[in-house]
């Protein structure tokens, strides 16, 4: 069978399919399947969003203008503040070496009864920490300033984009003003089941959509060079689109750890891993830096702010087809079939339209 023919026939079963099921139009802004927590509380997203030419400082006077509440200096490089309502943003540069270790105060008790070793390793911390506040000003220019929100229920993230208006207006910079910049926007869904065929149907949702998501960055020459959203390897892909792959929650997270040791991932996984069994994920990786938490992880490749149309919303509505694939076996496989047939990224953009003019009919026609 030559591959023209092999594509003609995918779309034709996904259409007929479509039809046949008359799959419902889903038009909310926030498109996002219902929730299925058995509490009934409506799913949870984090933002991160990254920029340059705002200091930290700034930036948490412009968290706090839009949500009010109080700002904190942790130290010189790291901000939070307490908003009524919304929860604790956390503002900083974000370079591990800019900040001092949370237990260190840089400076020297007043108690004349502390020993002279104990002087010693005050002085030892005031030079840590005005070293590592020289360090954070001095790469300033080519690190950017990050905001990490506090989860916001899915159908209220369009308040994020007032303060995205902010720090636009007030001068940051987003990753098309230089060249050098390499800026990116995380989006964190609170994941509505642990099993590991809800997880393992929303990594295949993504290797499958992948193209058609990156189809919709202009992914500037910093990123293509940084390793932050590299994509799965062809391992990976070929066993999870593999129509007899069908792991357990151990088998899953070993699999994914054998091809993926790393967070540098588009949809990065090893956090939620990690929450869901801490105890093998400590076995496999020695990493301090991998937090377990409830959520997916998905980096997307840039942080236009500046850029025409471009919201959180938006940005958030692709993840959300993602979801909506994610629910439609059928065509999830029928799309999987596609990868594990090397179809090119033209032919999965193509197929991925023809799904998504169906299951996410505002998202399709604000992002071909």
């Amino acid at each position: 069978m030559n591959h023209t023919n092999q594509y003609t026939q995918h779309y034709e079963f996904t259409i007929n399919h479509l039809k046949e099921n008359k799959i419902k139009n889903i038009t909310e802004q926030s498109l996002l399947p219902p929730p299925t927590y058995a509490h009934k509380t409506v799913r949870r997203v984090g933002v991160e969003i990254e920029f340059a030419n705002i200091s930290a400082r700034r930036a948490a006077s412009l968290v706090r203008a839009c949500f009010g509440g109080k700002s904190t200096q942790i130290s010189e490089h790291r901000y939070t503040v307490e908003a009524p309502g919304i929860g604790s943003f956390r503002i900083e540069l974000d370079a591990q070496l800019a900040h001092p270790a949370s237990n260190t105060t840089g400076q020297i008790t007043e108690n004349s009864e502390t020993s002279l070793l104990g002087k010693a390793s005050e002085i030892t911390e005031i030079i840590d920490v005005k070293a590592r506040e020289i360090l954070g000003h001095a790469i300033a220019d080519f690190v950017p300033t990050e905001i990490v929100c506090p989860p916001i229920a899915w159908n209220e993230i369009a308040k994020l984009d007032k303060l995205i208006d902010n720090l636009a207006s007030n001068g940051a910079e987003d990753t098309f003003d230089s060249p050098i910049y390499g800026f990116g926007l995380h989006l964190n869904p609170e994941v509505a089941s642990f099993s590991p065929d809800y997880l393992l149907a929303h990594v295949q949702a993504f290797i499958v959509l992948a193209p058609w998501l990156r189809s919709h960055s202009k992914q500037d020459l910093a990123r293509n060079f940084l390793p932050h959203t590299t994509p799965y390897p062809t391992g990976f892909l070929d066993l999870i689109s593999d129509p007899n792959y069908s792991p357990d929650l151990d088998t899953l997270i070993r699999d994914y750890w054998q091809h993926n040791p790393t967070r540098n991932r588009e949809l990065d996984m090893l956090p939620l891993l990690k929450h869901c069994h801490p105890k093998l994920l400590n076995a496999l990786i020695d990493d301090a830096l991998v937090s377990a938490r409830p959520t997916f992880h998905y980096r997307l490749p840039d942080c236009g702010f500046r850029q025409p149309g471009w919201s959180i919303v938006t940005e958030w509505n692709q993840w959300a087809c993602v979801e909506h694939l994610a629910f439609h076996a059928p065509l999830l496989q029928n799309g999987l079939s596609l990868v594990r047939n090397n179809a090119s990224d033209e032919h999965l953009i193509d197929w991925a339209k023809i799904v998504l003019a169906e299951l996410c009919p505002q998202t399709f026609a604000t992002s071909t």
